[in-house]
């Protein structure tokens, strides 16, 4: 018997959040070409709009929705619910990414002198010192 990582997965309603990008996007696609239902789920129609348009099979639904507040959660699974009857899988591949350093290495904010800074102080000094 060959191996189908599809398999079980036909006509299952999926809600895939922070669908419309990266990883998400490529989940989506995953689990239309397993035969899934597919709810794309991110903060942006047009993007979320456009994955569903490349998703095969279907009925498949793109929505638009911040799910930050929890207060709005019920209304996007009875969003769900009320296209396809059930949510079967819910993916949460939704994230905010915020680039920066992962320490600080401004040595006002950590209380810390870096040798490089503390390299330069001395040779300022020495050179002031110098000057006199």
């Amino acid at each position: 018997m060959a191996f189908n990582i599809g398999s079980g997965l036909e006509g299952k309603s999926v809600v895939i959040t922070g669908g419309s990008g990266g990883i998400g996007r490529e989940v989506c696609l995953a689990f239309a070409a397993a035969g899934s239902r597919v709810v794309v789920v991110d903060l942006d129609q047009d993007r979320v709009t456009a994955v569903a348009a490349e998703m095969e099979g279907g009925p498949h639904l793109a929505i638009a929705h911040d799910l930050r507040p929890v207060a709005g959660h019920p209304a996007l699974i009875a969003k769900v619910t009320a296209a396809f009857g059930r949510l079967d899988v819910l993916v949460s591949t939704a994230a905010v990414l915020i680039r920066r350093p992962s320490i600080s290495t401004s040595p006002k904010r950590t209380g810390i002198s870096s040798t490089r800074s503390t390299s330069r102080r001395r040779s300022f000094s020495a050179k002031r010192r110098h000057e006199r």
